[in-house]
């Protein structure tokens, strides 16, 4: 019976985007992290060679190609914040109109209009996740078999959601 209530499936379909956004920003929170304590070990490796006073080409080159490499990873733990942060706001701003249209929803009067604004509000956000996603595909194959379908599953998601949402289904159980 749970499962059959449109206004479940409604929460339970969003709820999971939101969580899969969820986990891979904490996924993403930890690779920084990992990434940093590396970076943290080519600083010290960068300090050692200059700190050891040769005036050779052979010290000079590894100096060079240390800190390349520090500076790259530098930067990647940088992106990997920048992509966990970005998720979490995502699925917070997917999540907080979710929940309270949820808490909201009555099968009749201004609490299912109040539900069905909050939703349309939720379809909004989603729709703009949705097109972010798609903007993203570019021409190599990673972004098409992994943003693709992701961004089309959301699209189903939001029309499935909306038919259920604006039509006389959601006052159904």
């Amino acid at each position: 019976m749970f499962f059959k209530r449109p206004v479940n499936i409604n929460f339970i379909t969003i709820l999971a985007v939101v969580i899969f956004l969820a986990v891979f920003a904490v996924a993403s929170g930890c690779a920084a992290m990992n990434i940093s304590e590396e970076v943290n070990t080519v600083g010290h490796q960068f300090n050692d060679l200059r700190a050891g006073g040769d005036d050779n080409a052979v010290a000079g080159w590894g100096i060079v190609i240390t800190g390349f490499a520090g500076l790259t990873g530098v930067m990647l733990v940088v992106l990997c914040w920048t992509v966990a942060i970005t998720l979490a706001v995502i699925a917070a701003l997917l999540f907080i109109p979710l929940l309270t249209a949820r808490l909201v929803y009555r099968n009749t009067g201004g609490r299912l209009l109040a539900y069905r604004i909050i939703m349309g509000v939720e379809y909004f956000f989603l729709s703009l996740f949705a097109l972010m996603l798609l903007g993203m595909v570019a021409g190599n194959v990673l972004s098409v078999v992994i943003l693709l379908p992701f961004s089309l599953i959301i699209i189903a998601i939001i029309v499935l959601n909306m038919v259920n949402t604006y039509s006389d289904r959601i006052k159904r159980y």
